[in-house]
């Protein structure tokens, strides 16, 4: 019986070691990630950047619609500019980014929506592409007060 309690207090100790070994280690990530800059986002952020990609992606499948007019094609490759700053943006808050890292691909994004509307600004036409773009802003701008708002949280 003295045996069988032995190896009980035995694998207690081990299991509570481990269990205090991994939560070190977490404490450890955590700290590390904190110190590169690294900080986790909050679920939000992720859903508005599936809905920017949405929204962005829809915009793109248009222009195919549109015809191949240089203004047409300028807010092409802005919109693929802008799903490739998106998808890094994502990347990086999947990835536990830098939280400056991420709001210059969202930047990036928003200038690229900005690039499209100044195509057809300059040639006097108006553009087909307006109310996407105004959605795609207005979502960055919520997106960013979302940020700030994680950031003063975590503060």
């Amino acid at each position: 019986m003295a045996k069988q309690q032995q190896i009980s207090l035995s694998l207690a100790f081990l299991a509570a070691a481990i269990i205090l070994q991994c939560a070190a280690q977490a404490t450890a990530g955590r700290e590390l990630q904190e110190a590169a800059g690294a900080t986790k986002q909050s679920p939000e952020v992720e859903l508005i950047l599936n809905e920017l990609s949405g929204i962005t992606v829809r915009a793109k499948d248009k222009v195919t619609f549109l015809g191949g007019s240089q203004m047409v094609q300028a807010c092409d490759k802005a919109y693929g500019s802008a799903l490739e700053s998106l998808n890094k943006a994502l990347n990086l808050v999947k990835g536990n980014g830098k939280t400056e890292d991420i709001k210059a691909s969202i930047d990036a994004a928003y200038n690229a929506y900005g690039d499209c509307d100044k195509t057809f600004a300059e040639s006097g036409r108006p553009s087909p592409f307006v109310p996407s773009n105004m959605n795609l802003k207005a979502l960055v701008a919520l997106f960013m007060d979302v940020e700030n708002k994680q950031e003063k949280k975590q503060a």
